[in-house]
């Protein structure tokens, strides 16, 4: 692997880097919940915010699981 750009090592990397800001934005939007007056939306968005970060922690299983495949099968 060279290090450029369809590297998959690389964009394992990209990934994990999305995952991890996503997640900061994820406790953010949480914390900011607790201001909410409205139950409805506060469930809403509550919910809306699980579910993309379980889709960016799926995200990075699937990098993971694309780089061992191109790592260890060549």
């Amino acid at each position: 692997m060279d290090g450029g750009p369809d590297d998959p090592t690389t964009d394992a990397d990209v990934a994990v880097k999305a995952q991890r800001a996503l997640e900061w934005v994820y406790r953010g939007a949480m914390a900011d919940l607790l201001t909410g007056e409205d139950l409805r939306e506060i469930t809403g968005r509550r919910e809306l915010y699980r579910r993309f970060s379980r889709m960016s922690e799926t995200l990075v299983e699937v990098a993971e699981r694309i780089w061992y495949a191109a790592v260890k099968e060549p």
